[in-house]
């Protein structure tokens, strides 16, 4: 799904496009919802994520990003880090 935006500066327009999409991936490890807000936190500040959640009881992480900026494999790697699993 694309999605635009488009900026004025000064006579001339900008035309920004973005890419988002959706991924929800398996995350292993999590004991409690302090494990879930630490993912979550790390997703959040991946650049070009738009938005993540991390539900401890689906054992999932549902996030928003823009492909052009993020792909799947580097999130999967920012959970990886904190030390979680999530399956290939």
């Amino acid at each position: 799904m694309a999605e635009s935006r488009v900026l004025r500066i000064g006579a001339a327009y900008l035309v920004i496009i973005f890419s988002m999409q959706t991924l929800k991936m398996p995350v292993e490890g999590m004991t409690c919802q302090n494990c879930a807000r630490g993912v979550e936190r790390r997703l959040s500040a991946t650049p070009g994520v738009r938005k993540a959640t991390v539900t401890l009881e689906e054992k999932s992480a549902t996030v928003e990003y823009d492909e052009n900026q993020v792909k799947p494999e580097a999130l999967a790697a920012a959970v990886r880090q904190l030390g979680y699993r999530v399956p290939a």
